[in-house]
């Protein structure tokens, strides 16, 4: 118990470091926010005839694998799937420091299907670090002289939409 107690402090007192100091001779911050050249719209899956929203429930002390609230998921109509799609974009960044999601444990899981009903694909969404991912991945369009591309989402558009569907949001991303 002692050993155990002994890695929490540790790795915890490594967590908590100070910031970078900032870039010598100057008072400049070492992070380098990269210029936006370009936002586009991402539609994922367009062959796709049928879009199910899946959400997994709360984990507590007494539940630590709740699954999902609904396990078939929640089909989206066909104005549900053009909001939600709304929200996605590819940002398309010149030279600069890249950020990347913290912890990155989706809870919103938008699984496309086929006519045949086969899953072709899935936009994974974490409300907590504001991360998103798509399986496959996706082609995103990349602007002319862009370093880097980011599938990103509209955080309050789409927390407007799961909320208009009466599913919950913030799931154990903590206070």
């Amino acid at each position: 118990m002692r050993y155990l107690l002994l890695m929490v402090l540790v790795v915890g007192a490594v967590g908590c470091r100070e910031p970078a100091p900032p870039i010598e001779g100057t008072e400049e911050p070492v992070w380098v926010e990269p210029d936006l050249i370009a936002r586009s719209a991402v539609r994922p899956f367009p062959d796709a005839t049928e879009v199910r929203l899946l959400v997994e429930g709360e984990i507590t002390q007494d539940d630590l694998n709740p699954g999902f609230i609904e396990p078939e998921g929640r089909v989206l109509s066909a104005d549900q799937r053009r909001a939600f799609e709304r929200t996605l974009s590819a940002a398309s960044y010149g030279e600069g420091d890249r950020a990347y999601s913290a912890c990155f444990i989706p809870h919103h899981f938008f699984r496309y299907f086929d006519a045949q009903g086969r899953q072709v694909g899935q936009v994974a969404v974490c409300f907590c670090c504001y991360g998103v991912q798509a399986w496959p991945d996706l082609d995103l369009p990349v602007a002319p002289g862009a370093d880097f591309v980011e599938f990103q989402f509209d955080e309050p558009a789409l927390r407007a939409l799961i909320s208009s569907m009466e599913l919950p949001v913030d799931i154990n991303c903590g206070d």
